[in-house]
């Protein structure tokens, strides 16, 4: 017996999984193309009280709260259940699994990804107790097919054998090492399922409106802001001020910086599409493709530049030396495309609400 559940292995970028693992799920339904166009357009992260390894890059969806490490999906078209530890002794994983598919519920399993021969962890790398998105199986082969970041650390589809996965979720019990994933231990399973929906999601070009002014204007309603939590996470960088937070980081030429300006890479690829898609459906003029394609390029050329200074150049101390020195050049070009993404938001949303 084989069961698949529909899944799009093609979304952008470099992108973290626990918003991942629900756009490939949003994304494979083309009646929620509409939801999705009208969402996912506003960049934040926010710099912890407490001194971590690295920041967290998220997007806000307008009305849920966000996909981060709480993976905390509040949002109208999709369900979750969590599943707690105590709840799972003494039960088979793979049968939990195959359970959950056959009744057309995608499984996010945390487990040791050492165990997982597919997996980015696996092997003699690290024991980490990590997710995947598990949407089908067959039985005959004795396989689980799924979504993850593989040995290539690429965000993709990966197959787990049955016996892989019970041995790696028994041994997560013991798992020390889970991120910044507070509850991974308690909460083991999450379950993943689109609300009965007949028909096409309606687009509503006011909505998308409201989340481009809340991205140009930096500002966060009180519902977004207690959804989010953070008051004990820490000071907000939230939508337009996050490209200023990323031009600040390249100015003091972070080793970081890569990741940063691939995420403005990777928001201004999601506005593109949207803009594309409210061409193609609303009263906007085509003009603003092309303003918008001038915007795209400058940040691909930043992109490119830091990529070859900060990752890929074989002479790193030289490169990095390199980069220190057109660091502030950069992040002023940063700055300037803030102004005009700004500029270019405004300009759209006017375009939008005629």
């Amino acid at each position: 017996m084989k069961r698949m559940l529909a899944i799009n292995p093609n979304i952008w970028g470099d992108n973290m999984m626990t918003y991942a693992y629900p756009l490939s799920i949003l994304s494979a339904y083309p009646s929620m193309t509409p939801w999705l166009m009208e969402n996912y357009i506003i960049p934040f992260t926010f710099t912890p009280y407490q001194k971590v390894s690295e920041l967290h890059i998220r997007m806000l969806y307008l009305d849920a709260c966000c996909f981060a490490e709480d993976i905390s999906l509040q949002q109208p078209v999709m369900h979750q259940d969590n599943y707690a530890q105590d709840s799972l002794s003494h039960k088979s994983i793979v049968d939990i699994i195959k359970r959950l598919i056959d009744k057309g519920k995608y499984a996010i399993v945390f487990s040791d990804d050492y165990y997982l021969p597919s997996s980015i962890f696996s092997g003699a790398k690290m024991h980490f107790l990590h997710e995947t998105l598990f949407y089908g199986y067959d039985e005959k082969l004795q396989v689980f097919y799924a979504m993850g970041m593989n040995t290539r650390k690429k965000y993709g589809r990966i197959i787990h054998r049955f016996s892989e996965v019970e041995t790696a979720f028994r041994k997560g019990d013991v798992c020390d090492h889970h991120g910044d994933i507070e509850w991974a231990r308690e909460h083991r399973i999450i379950a993943l399922s689109l609300d009965d929906y007949h028909g096409t999601y309606p687009f509503d070009p006011q909505r998308l409106a409201a989340g481009l002014e809340a991205f140009a204007t930096g500002r966060i309603s009180p519902r977004q802001r207690f959804l989010l939590n953070l008051d004990y996470r820490g000071d907000l960088c939230f939508g337009i001020d996050y490209y200023s937070f990323v031009a600040d980081t390249v100015e003091q030429a972070e080793p970081q910086s890569f990741r940063y300006i691939h995420h403005l890479y990777e928001h201004a690829n999601l506005l593109h599409e949207r803009l594309n898609y409210t061409v193609n459906h609303e009263n906007v003029h085509g003009s603003l493709i092309a303003d918008f394609q001038r915007q795209l390029n400058r940040i691909s050329i930043a992109r490119a530049k830091t990529l070859k200074y900060t990752v890929v150049n074989p002479q790193k101390e030289k490169a990095q030396l390199i980069f220190k020195s057109e660091s502030l050049e950069l992040a002023a070009s940063i700055r300037e495309h803030a102004d005009d993404m700004r500029r270019f938001a405004m300009k759209w949303i006017d375009s939008l609400c005629k």
